[in-house]
């Protein structure tokens, strides 16, 4: 099949073990285009209408036997391709011009179906769980130069790599003054990834439209210690070190396009008869979740989590630098 670019340029991708998702040509470009929307990349909102790009889309049909079941494979790639975390990463990948995605190959998409009682009646909700694609990408400099048929020496340089899309998180490193030395906050609960039943990190959780920190961590932090992450007070080291050319800290690009917002709290100041105090409230907590003071200074040993470690460093080099007393 034949597409257009819009650098101009055709190429040709031949998949003869594969069919396109539709008969109406499927790209990108008929998904992703829609005059209503608006994608914040690098912290800027970016007009949708640069998208003008096309890319085939495919779906793989191997073990599939008769039409329904094709059909159900391409009404589940379209459920797919309404992912709001793949969307962006598309248009990112379209404004990077070292970077030329030629073709999308949907080989897996799994659902999960939920059952939900409406008015006498059982409606199965379908919801896309994960999916596994093949992104053809290319340096876009040889990529070019190959489709130049006078320059008949130059080959397209694959990039290879396997990525997994996920949400960007969120954490927040909380410092206490007290008259003897900086405390800060550690939430020890089960990561299953991790084989651990008491996994030490800073609090996680997510930024509400007030700029506040929430999330069942901020809440247990309310209730047992009375301290009120509000969205004021709450600064991002992120942002702070990085400005507008990074969105965050990415603990995983090789393989992951996940990255966390690292955010900073500091407390009024509490004595050390309080803190002590504290300290016993929650070690009486029940639950999952447990909540640990401990110096500050000691961050770097009491945890192996990297986006725990990122934060502690970045709170260190900005505190040197001035640059947190100065906001």
């Amino acid at each position: 099949m034949i597409s257009q670019f819009s650098g101009s340029k055709n190429f040709v991708v031949q998949r003869p073990e594969q069919v396109i998702a539709n008969s109406s040509n499927a790209t990108l470009k008929e998904y992703l285009c829609q005059e209503d929307e608006k994608v914040i990349i690098g912290g800027t909102e970016t007009d949708s209408q640069i998208i003008s790009y096309e890319i085939p889309i495919y779906f793989s049909i191997a073990g599939l036997t008769n039409e329904e079941e094709k059909s159900k494979k391409h009404e589940d790639v379209k459920e797919a391709l309404k992912s709001s975390m793949f969307r962006h990463w598309c248009r990112k990948m379209h404004l990077n011009e070292k970077m030329t995605i030629t073709a999308i190959t949907f080989v897996q998409v799994v659902l999960s179906e939920e059952k939900i009682q409406d008015d006498q009646q059982i409606v199965v909700r379908r919801k896309v769980q994960y999916v596994k694609a093949i992104c053809d990408c290319f340096d876009s400099l040889k990529y070019y130069e190959w489709l130049d048929r006078n320059k008949t020496g130059a080959k397209p340089v694959q990039i290879p790599g396997v990525m997994l899309i996920r949400d960007p998180t969120t954490l927040i490193l909380i410092v206490i003054p007290s008259d003897t030395e900086l405390q800060t906050i550690l939430i020890k609960q089960p990561r299953i990834a991790a084989s651990h039943s008491a996994f030490p990190s800073l609090p996680d959780g997510y930024l509400d439209e007030n700029g506040s920190f929430c999330g069942p961590a901020a809440d247990a932090i309310q209730n047992n210690l009375d301290i009120c992450l509000h969205g004021v007070n709450v600064l991002s080291l992120t942002q702070l070190a990085f400005g507008e050319f990074h969105p965050g800290l990415f603990p995983s690009a090789g393989g992951c396009n996940e990255f966390a917002h690292l955010l900073f709290y500091r407390h009024e100041f509490m004595t050390k008869v309080e803190i002590e105090k504290k300290k016993r409230i929650v070690e009486q907590m029940n639950g999952d979740l447990k909540i640990h003071i401990v110096p500050l200074a000691d961050l770097w040993k009491l945890t192996p989590d990297a986006k725990s470690l990122s934060a502690y460093s970045l709170y260190s080099r900005l505190e040197q630098s001035g640059s947190l007393c100065s906001v």
